[in-house]
């Protein structure tokens, strides 16, 4: 699959593809819109022992759809890199100034502190299916 053009509507992202198995037409029923979703902007990183990544801040409580373990994500960084990845599971925790537990994204073991600098983007992405 091919990107064939993107436009940016706050907070979603569309992104239209392509089938790159039909190299010499594009034919209107190969193209599929993706609808990206921002889940929020990294202010702070944090690991622990036998886990992955934890990102700060929480996901908002008024994020507007679900996500779950093993759901597809990109982190977009301040210098413009791309990295596909997922959601590896979710830590619950009590703000130290107080307030309603919030639920913080974990990542897979194989993501980098380095990965993830702050500033970074995570989007959704929804399933192909």
């Amino acid at each position: 699959i091919g990107t064939l053009k993107r436009c940016l509507t706050p907070p979603t992202l569309l992104e239209t593809r392509f089938n790159a198995n039909w190299p010499n037409r594009l034919a209107v029923d190969t193209l599929l819109t993706i609808a990206m979703r921002l889940i929020l902007n990294v202010e702070y990183v944090f690991s622990m022992t036998g886990r992955g990544l934890t990102l700060a801040p929480a996901v908002p409580d008024n994020l507007g759809f679900a996500i779950r373990p093993k759901d597809r994500i990109q982190l977009r960084t301040p210098n413009g890199r791309l990295l596909d990845t997922h959601i590896a599971s979710f830590s619950l925790g009590k703000p130290i100034g107080g307030g309603p537990t919030a639920l913080a994204i974990e990542l897979p073991s194989d993501i980098r502190r380095d990965d993830v600098p702050i500033g970074t983007e995570v989007w959704f992405l929804p399933s192909n299916e």
